[in-house]
């Protein structure tokens, strides 16, 4: 399949949300009657509409200032007519066919419902929404799909085997003018100029990919484009590079960049260090340390320093959190990664006595016990998601230098920060390094003693940094040190770095078993279960070698990148731009003992240009590269790398980075860059920064440092949305930039599930897989799915392993599979009965809550209750109450249940007086009684007494009064006054009460 990939990236120049908005999936919206008849489906974003019709996209643009202001003041001023300008513009596909099919796909679980006005013809319910829509062969044995990437609209053209590509022809109504300028399509509008932008086109067979030639041609209005003819009809498309995001720290003091990572939701991470006489770094409310504790300026760094980490959105518009951590002393970040908990694990060095430690790690004390003597020690670290709590921490070291690269090995500018941290699918963390130290801490150990000046180190913690699993010198007679680690398929551990040494002990089919001379690279492997060295291989040249990244395919091929100044002869068939050059990258078989395939490429003969900072291979065999030359200490330089046509940048000031992606087994350069700004050296100060698996790069940047502490420069490119798009600090900054590549048309399976949910969970799931095949969940629970986006019901609590299938049979791997774990809790059922009781305004609660941790309790008289059983509670006025019990209010699954009750208040509060009545005869007030609440009581007892007291009538009946005679039975009693006790209860022993008072007979002349 030829599959011709467009890149659409509108931008204004005043403004970069065009056809963009925040989330990160626009929605196609269907017609069911709401819109105009020849609408099939509408997008709506930040500031404009478009109309999806059978052979157009209409674009109704308008100017973003003036609907930011418009939208902004939800009540105007009679001055203000609210008038927001905007221009249309139409893309008609002339010649198209007819009755080409037009679909949506990946629908939403969300509806939409329209009442528009009276015409009940434009009303309409249970609308769909969509993520993608195809026009199924728009042109015979051409589709075109409309998507979003990042929050932008993108458009791609699907080119079928032997279709002819220029049947394909746009005409662009309604701009004021037109312009190619080189790959680029500009757009003239009133409002101002839009870009269809970085036409890119792609051939792909099962195994790699391979860049086209194509541009657009234009005619008066008409856009159609030109492919290169010399194309094998078996192959596909691939390369259409975006720049995500590329910011400055935000700092206003000095600060450096160290290391970078990622999560799976894109976000970035960049660490680095900062001294903050000049000014603090921006950290953020409820960040774990908001206060810089400052440093001893002690080498290699001789700046007064603490780590600082800021964690930005995917998008990078947004600094999530920022944080200072450290100690009196200096400290330094080498590597992170980000753990399954999507907790931030960082490893590296400090001086510092009282890094913060929180009480639980493997070892929370500094080696060093004496004030005279200074040394580092590995620090290993956990951040919550948040990045206000410190999760665990602890130290690890001996009496002489622990983390620091030994000054034998140092060959670039910040070489001594080298080393990795990973975790394996446990969530243990691995860390590489060096050591200076005989004394360190030791674990299952294959070599228990330092032999040369330094060894290198492997560590194992356990999650929690807890405890020690493992833990070895390795090295030999000379100095060592490793840089990197990867796990292989069977979770055995490879590590790679360089070696003085040459009595290190190969394996016996190792590709080199002796030292070559001056410093050897090396690749080694221990078994994951017993933490023996099965394997170990020299690799280099009698001249200085080194690498420093490896990573291993899903064959276990095992592949290095790294620097030599001697002559390494590239492999038959490989991508060399130039023989004897400085950077190699090799291929060698799972077992060390054969190179595959091998390369350098560079511009000068034996000088490396580059120092190594971020390494990859994908799924597809794709092999990423991130570096920088700059000359710093060693004269470094990016000037005459080679570059692609396609370039984000591509000139250099010869003091840049320099970004590359080779083709599967070297074959090819499939993309290459300069990124930089054009004023100062850029650089990292140490440290692994990372690439994803889809190849986008996620880079920490000491940027802008002018050359002897002069004015604040703002060279480094960033980008218009950026948290910080411009440079505060005096001097330094450390910039932090995500690029996607977007190599290899491969498909991989990713989704975003919550992690945790009560059950019974209706769970969302949010399909981010790449690729344009079937999918197949398995949610763990004997059911499975092929809709896009599903919607999934868990009945009962447990731990479910969700599983997602890709498949995709146009793309090199065919399948990719993820899998995440969903909790779902049993959910708090919160239930509660009321009793109530006569003659009072008392009422008992009975708590039949389940499931529970906590009741909280809301009597609706702004009284309250924390507790299980607040048993009884007393109004003090009659009315009509609302009682909320909320069970584990502060859990993940809370509860709650709200019930009415009428309180009609004590007996006192309804109780009519009597204190007059007339036994006459007449029907009207012939009996003494008392009228209202206590027929609520269970007993009464009326007695009344003449003045002499004599007692004239006893009752204990409700309805019974007193008729003026003695007992109701005798003579009449004379006028006069009498006095009367009324005693009532309840059931409960407090409810009994009682009342006097008098009352006067009153006879009308009988």
């Amino acid at each position: 399949m030829h599959r011709l990939s467009l890149k659409i990236l509108f931008l204004f120049f005043i403004t970069a949300k065009v056809f963009s908005q925040d989330d990160d999936l626009l929605r196609f919206i269907e017609n069911k009657g709401q819109f105009e008849n020849n609408v099939l489906f509408k997008v709506q974003t930040n500031n404009s509409y478009i109309f999806f019709e059978r052979n157009a996209v209409t674009f109704k643009i308008f100017n973003e200032e003036q609907y930011r202001k418009n939208h902004s003041h939800p009540h105007k001023t009679s001055d203000e007519n609210g008038t927001i300008s905007g221009h249309t513009i139409r893309y008609k596909f002339n010649n198209s066919g007819k009755n080409s099919l037009i679909i949506g796909e990946g629908k939403f679980i969300e509806k939409y419902n329209y009442f528009l006005g009276n015409d009940k013809r434009k009303w309409a319910t249970d609308v769909n929404v969509f993520s993608q829509i195809i026009y199924k062969n728009i042109y015979d044995g051409i589709d075109l799909k409309f998507f979003s990437k990042h929050g932008k609209l993108k458009y791609e053209w699907i080119v079928n085997p032997k279709t002819d590509a220029s049947k394909i022809e746009m005409e662009i109504e309604g701009c004021d003018s037109l312009k190619i300028i080189e790959k680029s399509l500009v757009i003239h509008t009133s409002i101002g100029n839009i870009y269809d932008k970085n036409l890119e086109c792609w051939c792909t067979d099962f195994d790699a990919k391979n860049s086209l030639k194509c541009s657009y041609k234009l005619n008066n209005n008409i856009l159609t484009y030109t492919i290169d003819k010399n194309v094998d009809d078996a192959h596909t498309l691939v390369i259409d590079p975006i720049l995500i995001f590329s910011t400055y720290s935000g700092s206003k003091g000095d600060n450096f960049g160290f290391t970078a990572t990622y999560d799976e939701k894109g976000n970035l991470y960049a660490g680095g260090i900062t001294d903050n006489k000049h000014g603090e770094y921006p950290v953020s409310t409820g960040a774990f340390q908001t206060i810089c504790k400052g440093g001893k300026a002690r080498e290699p760094v001789n700046l007064s320093c603490d780590i600082t980490i800021s964690k930005y959105d995917s998008s990078g518009k947004n600094l999530l959190y920022a944080t200072y951590i450290g100690g009196k002393d200096d400290d330094y970040p080498h590597s992170m990664v980000v753990n399954s908990d999507t907790e931030l694990v960082v490893f590296g060095t400090t001086y510092s006595k009282d890094f913060p430690m929180n009480g639980n790690g493997f070892d929370t004390t500094h080696s060093n016990k004496n004030d005279t003597f200074f040394n580092t020690d590995i620090i290993v670290f956990k951040l919550s998601k948040n990045g206000n709590i410190l999760q665990s921490s602890t130290y690890f070291g001996g009496f002489n230098n622990d983390g620091l690269t030994d000054k034998a090995l140092k060959f670039n500018y910040a070489d001594d920060f080298r080393g990795e941290v990973l975790t394996d699918k446990s969530d243990n963390v691995f860390i590489v390094s060096s050591t200076n130290s005989n004394d360190i801490p030791l674990m299952n150990a294959q070599k228990t003693k330092l032999e040369g000046p330094a060894d290198g180190v492997c560590i194992k913690f356990s999650k929690d940094l807890k405890n020690l699993l493992w833990s070895t010198y390795f090295g030999g007679n000379g100095s060592d040190g490793i840089y990197s680690l990867e796990f292989d398929k069977n979770e055995n551990i490879y590590i790679a770095g360089g070696t003085f040494s040459t009595n290190l002990v190969a394996h016996q089919t190792a590709l080199d078993k002796t030292a070559n001379g001056d410093i050897d690279g090396f690749l080694a492997m221990y078994n994951k279960s017993t933490f023996s060295l099965d394997k170990l291989t020299y690799y280099g040249t009698y001249k200085y070698d080194q690498i420093y990244f490896l990573e291993i395919d899903k064959y276990g091929n095992v592949y290095a990148a790294g620097q030599t100044e001697g002559e390494i002869i590239p492999s038959k068939g490989v991508y060399c731009n130039k023989t004897k050059t400085g950077q190699f990258i090799l291929i060698a078989d799972e077992n060390l003992s054969l190179i595959k395939k091998q390369t350098v490429f560079g511009a000068r003969e034996f000088t490396p240009e580059i120092s190594p900072s971020a390494f990859l291979v994908d799924s597809c065999g794709s092999i990423y590269l991130s570096g920088w030359g700059s000359a710093i200490v060693r004269l470094g330089t990016t000037k005459g790398l080679p570059i692609t046509s396609n370039a984000l940048q591509t000139t250099t000031d010869n003091q840049d980075f320099y970004l590359a992606v080779f083709g599967k087994n070297l074959s090819s350069l499939l993309y290459a860059t300069y990124f930089g700004g054009n004023q100062s050296g850029d650089h990292v100060d140490g440290g692994t920064s990372r690439f994803d698996k889809r190849g986008v790069i996620y880079q920490s940047v000491c940027s802008s440092c002018p050359s002897q502490g002069g004015a604040t420069l703002n060279d480094f490119p960033t980008t218009p949305n950026a948290a910080f798009p411009k440079n505060i600090s005096w001097r330094c900054s450390n910039a932090a930039f995500k690029i996607d590549f977007q190599i290899n048309n491969l498909v991989k399976a990713e989704f975003l599930p919550d992690t945790i949910a009560c059950g019974p969970a209706e769970i969302q799931f949010v399909n981010r897989s790449t690729g344009n095949g079937r999918y197949i969940w398995d949610f763990g629970d004997s059911k499975i799915s092929s809709d896009i986006n599903p919607l999934h019901t868990f009945e009962k609590p447990g731990i479910y392993t969700i599983q997602l299938i890709a498949i995709d049979s146009n793309t090199c791997n065919n399948t990719d599979t993820a899998t995440k774990n969903l909790i779902v809790k049993k959910k708090s059922k919160a239930d509660f009965e009321i009793k109530t009781f006569e003659c009072t305004s008392k009422i008992e609660i009975i708590n039949k809550s389940n499931s529970h941790k906590t009741s909280d309790w809301d009597f609706g008289d702004g009284n309250d209750f924390a507790g299980e059983n607040p048993r009884f509670h007393e109004y003090k006025s009659p009315g009509t109450y609302k009682i909320q019990l909320i069970t584990d209010k502060l859990e993940l699954c809370p509860d709650s249940m709200l019930l009415n009750i009428e309180i009609n208040g004590t007996p006192e509060d309804k109780i009519k007086l009597v204190n007059v009545f007339t036994p006459d005869g007449d029907g009207k007030n012939d009996c003494f009684h008392f009228g209202g609440g206590l027929n609520e009581c269970s007993e009464i007892e009326l007695t009344i007494f003449d003045r002499w007291g004599l007692k004239v009538f006893e009752t204990k009946d409700f309805n019974e009064c007193w008729n003026g005679k003695i007992l109701n039975k005798g003579k009449q009693c004379p006028e006069g006054t009498y006095f009367y006790i009324l005693k009532y209860k309840g059931k409960l022993p407090q409810m009994n009460k009682y009342t006097e008072g008098t009352v006067t007979l009153i006879r009308n002349g009988n």
